[in-house]
């Protein structure tokens, strides 16, 4: 064999070692990309609760019979006291509405799902509980409606639900004149606007990838102890001092208008005790009627009849006899005045009614009522 054909010999031997060489690589290579797909998409999500809801997804997205998670969706995943694992919140938007489902596991399976409609769910702090809880804001045209998650969950749950007539206000007056108002809801709530991590679902995006950001936000739930850091506890006190505060300022000037008012009633009667005040004389507050004494044959003490009320109304009743035309018996209102007697002014009262003045009488006396002609006297 000549050198050259020892040669070509050679370099056939070395070609077909290469190629075996890459045919081998080739294989390898595609068991390996199989390989590491087959054992991604068949490993678990780190928890068995983030595990239970992921299969719930895949099956919901490749079957029919299953409830579908809606394109576009946002997940999250929140701590609720009623169920022991967490609960997943899926926000999507459906015929140009935000909407919010639950869902939760029971015996181990994601079989129940509970439609809340255009609602939010957030985590607020109640200071009448002195405790951190997931609520379910409902809002309508007229009020706002705080339920704590647990009881859209458990129907025999009796956690203490908040509903506010829409931007409702505590208000109280001051004796000043001025007002301290708050929201109904900063009176209950404060609102330390915690925010979870989540996860967009869309149907475009291929199961893996999916699966990969769901890991992360499993990964990466916090219950609600380690949500409350202490940055959050320390905002939460320095609000719930505030509106402790405020509060107290408004109970306190709640007590002082009350105390006035009662100050006022106290000298109010005190004044009732003393009578109404025309000019120089007082009248007392009672019944006055017909004094007969000089037309005993004539007249009986009720043919004129008023009663003067500390509130500044009265009734007054007349016969024809003492009116000269017809009788009158109305509710009326009285007030001191100058009357006309003898081409001069001089103190009196005048009795009101329907816009007019149905009688005078001089008060030149206490407790004595004149018309010139004839008294009233004070009966009680």
């Amino acid at each position: 064999m000549s050198k050259n054909e020892k040669k070509e010999n050679k370099k056939g031997k070395g070609l077909k070692v290469l190629i075996l060489v890459i045919l081998v690589l080739a294989v390898i290579g595609v068991g390996g990309y199989f390989g590491v797909k087959y054992y991604l998409d068949n490993k678990s999500i780190s928890t068995d609760w983030g595990e239970t809801y992921y299969n719930f997804i895949k099956e919901a997205r490749e079957e029919n019979n299953k409830v579908e998670i809606e394109d576009n969706s946002k997940i999250q995943f929140i701590q609720v006291t009623k169920v022991e694992k967490p609960i997943m919140v899926v926000n999507y938007e459906k015929e140009e509405q935000e909407n919010v489902d639950l869902y939760y596991i029971n015996k181990g399976e994601v079989s129940n799902v509970i439609n809340l409609g255009n609602v939010d769910v957030d985590m607020l702090y109640n200071m009448e509980d002195k405790k951190y809880d997931w609520y379910v804001h409902e809002k309508t045209e007229e009020e706002d409606k705080y339920i704590p998650v647990g009881n859209k969950i458990d129907d025999t749950s009796t956690e203490k639900e908040y509903t506010f007539k829409n931007d409702g206000e505590i208000s109280v007056d001051t004796v000043s004149g001025d007002k301290l108002t708050m929201s109904e809801f900063d009176s209950v709530f404060v609102d330390p606007e915690i925010e979870t991590n989540e996860v967009e679902y869309s149907d475009d995006l291929s199961i893996q990838d999916f699966k990969d950001n769901f890991q992360n936000v499993v990964d990466q739930y916090k219950d609600n102890d380690d949500m409350i850091t202490n940055e959050v506890k320390e905002e939460v006190l320095e609000k719930e001092t505030e509106i402790n505060t405020k509060k107290d300022e408004m109970k306190k000037a709640e007590e002082e208008v009350k105390k006035k008012q009662e100050e006022e009633k106290q000298k109010a009667l005190e004044e009732a005790k003393k009578g109404y005040k025309v000019g120089n004389y007082r009248i007392k507050y009672g019944t006055y009627k017909f004094n007969i004494q000089y037309y005993e044959d004539q007249f009986s003490a009720n043919d004129e009849v008023l009663t003067l009320r500390t509130d500044g109304t009265c009734h007054y009743k007349a016969s024809k006899k003492v009116t000269f035309e017809s009788s009158i018996d109305t509710e009326c209102t009285f007030k001191a005045d100058k009357i006309l007697n003898s081409f001069e002014y001089q103190d009196g009262i005048k009795i009101i009614s329907n816009g007019k003045t149905v009688a005078a009488f001089l008060v030149y006396q206490n407790n004595r009522l004149s018309d010139q002609w004839h008294e009233l006297k004070f009966i009680d």
